[in-house]
């Protein structure tokens, strides 16, 4: 299709007659160069702009409507139906979570620092000292479940002839030192033995 322009309005010659110009008419000519001027491109462009700019308006309301369900499907509590009631409840909801978090965190941490301590309390301290067939003991346990009989048990199976024996506890727990003759064993066999034994 060809390309047009505005020509200037058309006016009457006669100076002298009385009668009124006509109109202005605006004819239409094809433009020489063939391009078309910058006020025409405007014409032609701005409604598209603002068709494209209306759509994408939509389309992100759409999608933001579409994210507000979606949080109102996971927040407990709706103070009102509206947005900002929706954001400002959302808010708080997450904050109760964090709490929360952290208490069973912290109970968490309480339950294992307990669990470490009970294993060693639970958990026998034993030294071996050899001194050619004469083995010094010391155990350190917790005063419970009969630990000084376990010991006693314990170098009964090994044949340990006991020449000397000390009990005492200081807070629930129990330090025993034996000195007992073990003809023939080493450090190494009585501590590991003894380890086997008490920390069943």
């Amino acid at each position: 299709m060809d390309d047009f322009f505005i020509l200037s309005p058309c006016t009457s010659s006669s100076s002298s007659s009385n009668t009124p110009a006509p109109p202005p008419v605006a004819a239409l000519v094809p433009q020489p160069n063939g391009l078309v001027s910058d006020s025409d491109r405007e014409l032609v462009i701005a409604p598209r702009v603002v068709k494209k700019k209306a759509k994408n308006h939509v389309r992100r309301e759409k999608n933001l409507n579409k994210q507000f369900y979606s949080l109102l499907s996971v927040v407990p509590k709706v103070s009102k139906m509206d947005k900002a009631s929706l954001l400002g409840d959302a808010v708080c909801y997450i904050n109760e979570l964090k709490q929360k978090v952290e208490e069973l965190e912290s109970e968490l941490e309480m339950r294992d620092s307990t669990k470490v301590n009970c294993e060693k309390k639970k958990k026998k301290n034993i030294q071996v000292k050899m001194v050619g067939e004469y083995a010094i003991i010391r155990v350190q346990s917790a005063n419970s479940d009969w630990p000084e009989l376990k010991l006693m048990s314990a170098l009964g199976k090994m044949e340990a002839k006991i020449q000397h024996a000390t009990m005492s506890c200081v807070n629930d727990v129990m330090f025993q030192d034996f000195v007992a003759k073990i003809p023939g064993a080493t450090e190494d066999e009585v501590k590991a033995y003894l380890h086997t034994r008490l920390n069943k």
